[in-house]
């Protein structure tokens, strides 16, 4: 099994983080529970091909800061990026595996980080 970890800042406002989980008044879940909760939407979602819980993470005007393979960056809306996932591939594994690794919290910003693994092999 090869690992990859990642290290992914985040800067989350808590109370967008708030309005994207919608939680009700009857669940009142700490800062750190919601953070968790966002970023296990993400993991969960691009680990299983599922576009769908993978929106649930970002706010709709939210931008994706990537790499290319030259190492240069680019920037990918929420909207596009969401369209890579298929719907004939919806609930299979893509052999990735995340893992939160930690979260900071300082007053509303945070900073996520968490370990990736591939299950396949380099050639």
């Amino acid at each position: 099994m090869r690992k990859i970890t990642l290290l992914i800042t985040l800067l989350f406002s808590l109370s967008q983080l708030i309005l994207i989980n919608q939680m009700s008044a009857h669940t009142a879940l700490t800062d750190e529970q919601q953070i968790r909760q966002t970023l296990a939407f993400y993991i969960q979602g691009s680990s299983f091909n599922q576009g769908d819980v993978v929106a649930k993470a970002f706010t709709p005007e939210a931008n994706l800061y990537l790499s290319n393979k030259d190492n240069s960056l680019r920037i990918v809306p929420i909207a596009d990026y969401l369209t890579w996932y298929k719907k004939d591939n919806y609930g299979k594994f893509v052999g990735r595996l995340g893992e939160i690794m930690s979260i900071d919290i300082s007053g509303d910003v945070a900073r996520a980080a968490y370990s990736l693994k591939s299950t396949h092999q380099n050639p």
